[in-house]
């Protein structure tokens, strides 16, 4: 049976509108997306080391920074070194008049060989003694032992303020800054309370003499800087400060010089916190044990401590499923996927150990999600 030919037109004329609709629709919806798709790479396990790191910055600085002062007030009488000289450990840097404290000396030591004398004479006499020895020659002797023994006390520290005239360097390194002070100047004794008494970390102060005027700084007679040997304070944050023991290596990079990676350790572990902008960090101390010539006290870096470490069968964490020491991975046979059962060791920053379940050779499947198509 026909229809119409008014009705086929009809029909035909719904049909075009159903696809005209069906364009529209295309047109402003897109086409239907597919799942995500993934791309896959083959990696083969290797022997090697496995590393898990925290990374911190901070600055470098000089090994050694020694602030020195003279024990003892004088006159100054020599100094034997200039600023920018580099002097090693026990070097002389400056003395001071030890006139009087040598004449002090050698009245001690006179005084002391009197005492010796009388303590000789007393001791002599008692034992050539017939009788027994009374009280009074006992008490007599006793009263010559401690005589002697407050001299020879008295001897020792008058030596000590005859070798308090002459400024060693405590450490090696290069004169930083020294007091621009003459021979004839009155030089006082460094001391950080501001008495007369020494400190290490003491300062020194002068007053006018016949050469020069005013007085020193609070910085000490001489600064002395080591930048033979470098370290470097880093913030670790409170996450990973748990971690940080001493000792461990660390590889330091330095922003001003490319290219240059240094091998350190770490000497210190702060216990302070340091709070900024909310985030809590630790200073971490790092000796750096290589040096190079371009890299500066002062200068900023960054460091990569490592806090554990493992050596065995390796492959990229891409590759292991699964977590703590159970995990999958999908080897390569034959051109077949086939998954395995391993056991995970150290799970590092950028590599896993396989403490067993694979081999150095075995060629395993990656899969990297590549989003939608």
């Amino acid at each position: 049976m026909f229809l119409p030919v008014r009705h086929a037109i009809y029909l035909g004329g719904l049909a075009l509108a159903a696809g005209a609709v069906g364009v529209l629709a295309v047109s402003q919806l897109g086409i239907p997306s597919s799942s995500a798709r993934a791309s896959t790479e083959l990696v083969t396990a290797e022997d090697g080391v496995v590393q898990t790191t925290v990374s911190g910055s901070g600055n470098v600085a000089a090994g050694t920074d020694d602030e020195v002062d003279f024990a003892t007030s004088g006159t100054l009488r020599h100094v034997y070194v200039h600023q920018g000289e580099h002097v090693t450990k026990g070097e002389i840097l400056a003395t001071l008049d030890a006139t009087s404290a040598q004449l002090t000396l050698d009245e001690a030591d006179a005084t002391l060989v009197a005492a010796e004398d009388t303590l000789s004479d007393a001791e002599d006499g008692s034992s050539s003694s017939s009788g027994s020895t009374t009280t009074t020659g006992a008490t007599t002797l006793d009263e010559d032992e401690l005589a002697v023994q407050s001299e020879e006390q008295t001897v020792k520290n008058d030596k000590l303020a005859v070798a308090d005239t002459t400024l060693r360097a405590p450490v090696s390194g290069t004169i930083a800054s020294l007091e621009e002070l003459f021979p004839g100047d009155s030089v006082q004794a460094g001391s950080s309370s501001g008495d007369s008494s020494s400190s290490d970390s003491s300062s020194s102060s002068s007053t006018s003499g016949s050469s020069s005027s005013g007085s020193s700084s609070a910085s000490g007679f001489a600064e002395i800087v080591n930048t033979s040997t470098l370290t470097m304070s880093v913030a670790i944050s409170e996450g990973d400060i748990g971690e940080i023991k001493v000792g461990q290596p660390a590889t330091v990079t330095i922003d001003a010089v490319s290219g240059v990676e240094l091998a350190a350790h770490v000497t210190a572990i702060s216990s302070d916190s340091t709070d900024s902008s909310d985030v809590v960090s630790y200073d971490v101390t790092l000796k750096l044990d290589q040096t190079d010539s371009r890299v500066l006290s002062g200068m900023s870096g960054s460091a990569v401590l490592v806090v554990d470490q493992a050596a065995g069968v390796t492959v990229p964490n891409a590759a292991v499923a699964g977590s703590g020491s159970a995990g999958t991975v999908t080897l390569d046979e034959d051109g077949k996927d086939v998954e395995r059962q391993v056991v995970v060791g150290l799970r590092g920053t950028t590599r896993t150990q396989i403490a067993s379940g694979l081999e150095a050779g075995d060629e395993l499947v990656v899969s990297q999600p590549l989003g939608a198509a």
